[in-house]
């Protein structure tokens, strides 16, 4: 039986992001950053970018984040990668049959 998390838990899950969440990048070193996502909790793949708006003096004032949903170009990617494989084993194949002929 799973055991549920506590909400001590759930909030430093949703409120501690990962090492390569690009927000995390940002507010680290300032630089824009994007990064390709694969959230499971959300059911896909995703593209985000972020930026930072600063006053003159260097002070942070805003975040920019933009997300796009990549999820069914990168299954259409897979698929042709998959083809590609394929296609060099028939090739491969062919050429042995060829051979032994």
């Amino acid at each position: 039986m799973r055991r549920a998390k506590s909400a001590a838990a759930w909030s430093t899950a949703l409120t501690d992001p990962p090492p390569f969440c690009p927000h995390r990048q940002l507010l680290a070193d300032g630089s824009p950053h994007t990064a390709e996502i694969r959230e499971d909790r959300l059911g896909g793949d995703f593209v985000v970018n972020v930026r930072a708006a600063a006053r003159p003096e260097g002070k942070l004032i805003a975040v920019s984040t933009s997300s796009a949903d990549i999820t069914a170009s990168k299954r259409l990617e897979e698929q042709i990668l998959q083809a590609q494989k394929m296609e060099a084993v028939g090739q491969l194949a062919g050429g042995v049959a060829h051979d032994l002929q």
